[in-house]
C-alpha cells in the first residue's frame, strides 16, 4: 500500500488539533479515548507522520466540541518553522501562550529587557 505524502493542509489540521487539545488542557491519550480512536494515532498526526482522515477529523471535532472547519482555519501556504523538538515543557508552553497575547510594543519591551538581563549576567560572571 502506498503511503500518502503529508501536505501543508495536513500540517495545518495537525497544528490546529494540537492547539485545540492544549487549549482544553487534554493530553493525547484522553482525547483519543474521548474520540474513540486508537492509541498513538494522535501522536502520529501531531508529529506529521500520518494525516488525519475525515473519520478521525469528525471524531476529534465531536470530542473537542468544535466545528470541523476549526481544523482548517489559518494559512496553509504560510511557511512555519517547526520546532526543533516537537514537544514543549509546560513552562515553555505557558511562556509561548503569554507571548501570543502581547502587542508588538510589549514584545519589544520584553525582548529589550531580556537583552539587558543577559548583558548584566555576562558582566557578573566575567
Amino acid at each position: 500500500m502506498h503511503k500518502r505524502k503529508i501536505t501543508d493542509t495536513d500540517r495545518l489540521i495537525a497544528r490546529n488539533i494540537r492547539r485545540l487539545r492544549e487549549l482544553y488542557g487534554l493530553d493525547r491519550r484522553i482525547l483519543e479515548e474521548k474520540a474513540g480512536i486508537s492509541y498513538g494515532i494522535l501522536d502520529q498526526i501531531e508529529a506529521f507522520h500520518k494525516p488525519a482522515g475525515k473519520t478521525i477529523q469528525e471524531r476529534l471535532s465531536k470530542a473537542l466540541n468544535c466545528p470541523l472547519s476549526e481544523f482548517y482555519s489559518g494559512e496553509t501556504t504560510k511557511k512555519v518553522r517547526e520546532p526543533i523538538t516537537p514537544y514543549l515543557t509546560k513552562r515553555q508552553r505557558r511562556l509561548l501562550n503569554m507571548e501570543e497575547n502581547l502587542t508588538n510594543e510589549e514584545l519589544e519591551e520584553v525582548l529589550d529587557y531580556i537583552a539587558w538581563l543577559r548583558v548584566r549576567r555576562s558582566k557578573g560572571k566575567g
